[in-house]
């Protein structure tokens, strides 16, 4: 203290000449001189011994300290914690002041603070101190007022805190970037305190709930958003999260105008400084996934059920030949008014009906044969407006508007007009009675996004041939919706609907590489609307399909291959009559053997598509190999996708649907037997 002292009286001009040597106090005056103090004063330490504990805690204090004067802001002393904290020399720090050490943005406001520094108030605030080498460091400066030689000096004290500023701006920049996080996140958020009352939520939950922040804070969470039956299972969430357990379900929630919104929900402590504070809870919106799941079962559904069905029909139309190939044969020979021959025309029809309706599974199943060609879908509205007319009935307004430059499309004409009709029936009996049926034909682009509401969308991409068909019916409600293309799905009374209809137009039209989409409301009516790819214009002269009256005859040879015992030989027989030399095989390995051994000509292969073994065109592919001039029918109820060639699904390739009558296999083999 006796150095700060001289330190302080040097800065001051008043530095006693050596010569000069200080009065001494009497020595009975003196403490601590082992005599009796004057009356009235107290016994106490020496003077010498507090300023040597002084000067003690001073010097050696951690912290850097100053004792500066106020009015010239001058350093007096500085003590080794300041001479090494910040570089100086103890006759550097005596050369100048404290804003010599204070950065120059800080320079007012410690002015400020060293004016208002009196016996009652001790400011202390954070501010920048320059080190000698130049770095800026932060300090909490504390500061005393003192009084030494009639002047008032002050006595700061820094605290070093950068290391504490780091910190903190990292804990706020973390804090920050959670809020953002929170802010910006595509997942709703709520935070709840232990007893479940809302503290926070995101905007992202603003916008699914429909609730504002500002309305639910201090709400109960469970009871705001969670439906009635489900307030248990809301409860057991906040407990588990408020007993530091995460918890994740799928299930529902309310939004504030009662939608009730398919949710997963993860429900999260939020632990505070080691004690938890309460619970988050992040709510996801799986409308969207519940929909496609449900469309993919609904389609998984549908192809199990389409090749169930694909397999029975091909089973049943080689039954169905036989008895509508006998039934002819029969009314071939009976003359009219004989007293069987009505009984037969009645099997025969009811064998009819039951190909159509074989049909119809092959269609949903999409395993029929299509013979695609490129056709103009307003000539065929156009062509069947008038059968449409009258199939409505005149209680029913037809309203049809074909579309301009519409292009072309590549579909079965025949399975074509089967949707057309089969749509055409349905908003029929959707109106019993009377309304207005509108038809209309026009063209849509699109991208891929087109067919993210079907279960198979597929590729959808690019230029579309459009069909719509629009009634002011009854209309369906949502779950009529779901279920609209199952088979055998039917809002009909029992015996007025197969519930094929719109099954059958679902298979043609995804067989075609279409699409369908329908929309309805109960009241107010139902449109259906169909995609077909556009194709490019056809070259002139395609050939139309020609039908006759007369049985073409022939005598060439011909090798039939049918594993169905009772159809192949109702087929040879046909072929024997029409004239033609029949070889007969029940599978691919006989009709080899038969190829190698027969010493003639085999003028054509009619063969089965699908048979145990070797596949018909297997047998065609063999067969070609040693006898290449002998031409191929083949011959089908269904055409599994792997088997059969593309060429002859075509218009002019070498195909006949099952069941077919004598007329047609005459005609479609002479086709084959004299194509080039």
């Amino acid at each position: 203290m006796r150095r700060q002292v001289r330190d302080i009286e040097r800065s001051q001009g008043g530095l006693r000449r050596r010569t000069e040597r200080p009065r001494r106090e009497p020595r009975a005056e003196r403490s601590g001189s082992g005599k009796t103090p004057p009356k009235g004063v107290k016994p106490g330490p020496r003077t010498w011994e507090i300023a040597s504990a002084l000067e003690l805690i001073f010097s050696g204090h951690p912290l850097a300290m100053w004792i500066l004067d106020r009015e010239s802001l001058r350093f007096l002393s500085a003590n080794e914690a300041a001479i090494e904290k910040y570089g100086y020399t103890r006759e550097e720090f005596l050369e100048m002041n404290v804003t010599d050490i204070s950065a120059d943005d800080d320079v007012r406001a410690l002015l400020n603070e060293i004016a208002s520094v009196d016996a009652t108030r001790r400011p202390s605030f954070v501010c920048q101190h320059r080190l000698r080498d130049g770095k800026i460091i932060d300090v909490e400066l504390a500061m005393h007022l003192l009084g030494m030689g009639g002047r008032h000096r002050i006595l700061a004290l820094a605290h070093d805190v950068t290391q504490r500023k780091a910190e903190e701006l990292k804990r706020e920049e973390t804090a920050t970037y959670l809020r953002a996080l929170i802010e910006n996140c595509p997942l709703a958020i709520a935070v709840h305190d232990t007893g479940g009352h809302v503290v926070m939520c995101n905007p992202a939950f603003e916008g699914l709930f429909q609730y504002r922040q500002a309305d639910v804070v201090g709400l109960p969470l469970d009871t705001l958003i969670t439906p009635a039956e489900l307030r248990d299972e809301a409860s057991d969430i906040t407990r588990a999260a408020v007993e530091g357990r995460v918890t994740r379900l799928t299930t529902r929630r309310c939004a504030k105008d009662g939608t009730i919104i398919d949710t997963e929900i993860h429900g999260v402590p939020l632990t505070v400084n080691g004690v938890c504070a309460g619970a988050y809870g992040i709510y996801q919106d799986i409308r969207d996934r519940k929909r496609l799941e449900e469309e993919m079962r609904f389609g998984q559904k549908m192809q199990a059920v389409g090749r169930l069905a694909g397999g029975i029909a091909h089973d049943f139309n080689n039954i169905m030949g036989v008895i509508q190939g006998y039934s002819e044969s029969l009314l071939e020979s009976l003359k009219a008014g004989h007293s069987l021959r009505s009984s037969v025309e009645e099997i025969d029809k009811a064998a009819r009906r039951a190909v159509v309706l074989t049909g119809q599974l092959l269609a949903f199943s999409r395993k029929q044969v299509l013979q695609p060609k490129v056709l103009d879908l307003n000539a065929i509205l156009a062509d069947m407006e008038k059968m449409l007319r009258r199939i409505i009935g005149e209680h029913i307004q037809l309203v049809t508007r074909q579309g301009s430059d519409l292009g072309w499309t590549k579909a079965d004409p025949t399975q074509l007009e089967q949707v057309i009709l089969n749509l055409v029936v349905n908003a029929r009996d959707a109106m019993p009675n009377g309304g207005k049926l509108i038809i209309e034909t026009g063209s849509a682009e699109f991208d891929s996004d087109l067919g993210a509401d079907s279960a198979e969308a597929g590729d959808e991409s690019g230029s579309h041939v459009m069909l719509t068909v629009t009634d002011t019916g009854t209309g369906m409600d949502a779950q009529t919706l779901k279920n609209i293309f199952e088979p055998f799905f039917t809002t009909k009374e029992k015996g007025k609907g197969t519930g094929l209809g719109l099954a059958t137009v679902y298979g043609i039209v995804k067989q075609s590489g279409g699409n369908i989409f329908v929309t309805s409301k109960v009241g107010r009516g139902t449109t259906f609307t169909v995609y077909l790819p556009r194709v490019a214009k056809p070259a002139a002269g395609i050939e139309t399909n020609a039908s006759t009256k007369k049985v073409p005859r022939g005598t060439e040879s011909v090798l039939l291959v049918e594993d169905e015992d009772s159809l192949r030989g109702l087929v040879r027989k046909f072929l024997e009559k029409c004239g033609y030399v029949v070889l007969e095989a029940k599978d691919g390995q006989s009709a080899l053997r038969i190829s190698n051994m027969f010493p003639g000509i085999i003028h054509a292969l009619l063969t089965d598509v699908v048979m145990p073994g070797m596949s018909g065109c297997e047998l065609a592919r063999a067969i070609g190999q040693r006898r290449r001039t002998t031409k191929v029918l083949f011959m089908s109820g269904y055409a599994a996708d792997a088997d059969l060639p593309a060429e002859v699904t075509e218009r002019r390739g070498s195909f006949i649907k099952k069941p077919f009558n004598r007329c047609a296999l005459a005609t479609k083999l002479r086709e084959v037997l004299e194509a080039n």
